[in-house]
């Protein structure tokens, strides 16, 4: 991803087209001694490099559709090309000849110089469609990359998610083993003393009673009913009685009968008034 962040960089396209400049014009005047204008070179270059963004960015993309290329519609784009090129460079020639300004010695006859203009355009061409390979692939590159860190991450949040529920699961087991390991303990703890001390056995069944009711009472909802929650009232009463040896009073009423149902129209038996 960052390679090809970088490949689309403008200094970095500014510093290659000054070297393959340089070394095309030290090329030509070891060779032939021939160093044209500056103008000349700011002219003919500026045209090689606006065709060589046109046939990478615009011609080239359009003619790749999927896993294949349009080879009509390439063709047929590549000709345009050709034929517009081949106008620019004789304009910039006769342009810098009215203005006499040196252009870049040519021959004369127009087929050689089209020809040498062709053999110049299939060249940069080349370069282009080079360019656009390596740039679609570190862009194919990115996507890939992004795609398999999306899936890293997808996985990270799925055994997280995993995690998480199984660490839910054993809570609810253990909230599951914990109620019933305390409630069987206090019926062991209940028949072993009953034998010997009837009290004691009896605030050990109504600690019983209101360990049942706090851990295992509550429904999906959340809700209890009423006659139940008055029974725990009673029973964490008669608890503290028997903590201050029955020294406690406490007076509490019922207003209405709770329970009361269309199926259970005497309600739930409960005194309206108990003095502890």
């Amino acid at each position: 991803m960052t390679k090809a962040l970088n490949f689309e960089m403008p200094g970095r396209h500014i510093i290659a087209w000054a070297v393959f400049i340089i070394y095309e014009r030290a090329i030509a005047y070891l060779t032939w001694g021939v160093f044209p204008g500056i103008w000349a070179i700011v002219a003919y270059y500026l045209v090689d490099i606006i065709f060589f963004y046109i046939h990478a960015h615009i011609v080239v993309p359009r003619s790749y559709k999927g896993p294949k290329f349009l080879y009509s519609r390439l063709i047929l784009l590549i000709l345009a090309e050709f034929v517009v090129y081949i106008l620019c460079r004789y304009s910039i020639y006769f342009l810098f000849k009215f203005i006499h300004l040196p252009p870049a010695p040519r021959l004369t006859t127009n087929s050689v110089f089209i020809a040498l203009v062709s053999v110049r355009l299939f060249f940069i061409l080349g370069l282009s469609t080079g360019y656009w390979f390596a740039l679609t692939t570190l862009q194919n590159r990115k996507k890939i990359d992004e795609l398999e860190r999306f899936r890293l991450q997808n996985e990270l949040e799925h055994q997280e998610l995993e995690k998480t529920l199984l660490t839910a699961e054993n809570a609810y087991l253990k909230s599951q083993i914990n109620p019933h390991f305390l409630l069987n303990t206090l019926n062991f703890l209940y028949n072993s003393v009953s034998k010997f001390s009837d009290k004691v056995a009896d605030s050990v069944m109504t600690l019983s009673e209101i360990m049942r009711y706090a851990l295992t009472n509550a429904a999906d909802d959340g809700k209890v009913r009423l006659e139940d929650e008055i029974e725990h009232v009673v029973n964490f009463i008669k608890l503290n009685q028997a903590r201050f040896s029955q020294r406690l009073r406490i007076d509490y009423s019922i207003t209405g009968v709770p329970g009361r149902t269309k199926d259970n129209p005497a309600g739930a038996d409960h005194h309206s008034r108990k003095p502890f």
